[in-house]
């Protein structure tokens, strides 16, 4: 019966497992043997928070992806589905599974447009990510408007730090809807 090794990159977590056959560990230019390769996905959850405003909501596309010490997640679609989410006054809570390879947080990007030829701009008072299984939290403010120009071209806002806040276990006494 052949003999399988498998190799585990590891950087801040493992982020992938490859097979390989038992003739051993390929080089880099024999990486295209592989038989099976899987990444480990990270819990996470981002809370947008939008001030209790005049007209501070608003129904434009937004996806986000964290930023971290060695690059950035994939992109991610926020929505809450059946909610009217980022309405003035909201705090949305969305449950996301991102591949834990961008290292330590260091922000968060989102990326927007209206929603329709009419959509309004949106004011975003602060961003929170939890990554759930460390139950870290981290507190992004970010208090500024953001402004689709179009239903067809994304606008970027950056929300960084160098040391982003990282708020204790005491912070999820407020809510556990962090947690999942």
């Amino acid at each position: 019966m052949p003999h399988i090794f498998i190799r585990l990159n590891i950087s801040y977590r493992i982020s992938s497992i490859a097979l390989f056959p038992s003739s051993g560990i390929p080089d880099r230019k024999q990486a295209n043997i592989n038989l099976f390769t899987f990444t480990l996905m990270s819990k996470y959850t981002i809370m947008l928070q939008t001030p209790r405003k005049p007209k501070a909501g608003t129904n434009a596309d937004v996806e986000a992806r964290i930023l971290g010490t060695h690059g950035a997640s994939a992109w991610r679609v926020l929505d809450l589905p059946n909610v009217d989410d980022r309405e003035q006054g909201s705090q949305d809570y969305y449950k996301l599974e991102f591949d834990d390879s961008f290292g330590d947080i260091t922000g968060l990007e989102l990326r927007v447009k209206k929603a329709d030829e009419v959509g309004p701009e949106w004011l975003l008072e602060t961003a929170y990510i939890c990554r759930v299984s460390s139950r870290q939290l981290y507190k992004l403010p970010y208090n500024q408007w953001i402004n689709p120009t179009s239903h067809t071209n994304w606008v970027f806002a950056r929300l960084t730090s160098v040391q982003p806040e990282v708020l204790n276990e005491s912070a999820f006494a407020v809510t556990n809807q962090f947690l999942w």
